[in-house]
C-alpha cells in the first residue's frame, strides 16, 4: 500500500486500519526546557517540575504542543 494519500478516497480506504505507527519517543525535561527557552514559553505547566508534582494530574510537567508537533518529521522518517 502506498504511503501517499492523494485524495479523500485514498483516505477513506484506510478507515479502520492502523497507519503511521512510529517508535516511541521519550521527551526529556531538558528538551522541554530548551524548547521553552527558544519559544519564550515558560508556562509553569511545562517547566516548573516541583509545582507540577503538586498540582498537575500525573504529577509531572507536560511538553508543549508545538514541541510534539515539531517531532513529526522524526516520527515519520521510516514511512
Amino acid at each position: 500500500m502506498s504511503n501517499v494519500i492523494s485524495s479523500f478516497e485514498d483516505l477513506k480506504a484506510l478507515e479502520g486500519l492502523e497507519v503511521g505507527v512510529s517508535d516511541w519517543f521519550q521527551i526529556t525535561q531538558d528538551q522541554i526546557d530548551q524548547f521553552a527557552d527558544v519559544t519564550l514559553d515558560h508556562q509553569w505547566i511545562h517547566v516548573d517540575v516541583e509545582r507540577a508534582q503538586k498540582e498537575m494530574p500525573g504529577g509531572t510537567t507536560i511538553a508543549h504542543g508545538y514541541l510534539t508537533l515539531s517531532m513529526i518529521p522524526a516520527m515519520t522518517a521510516g514511512f
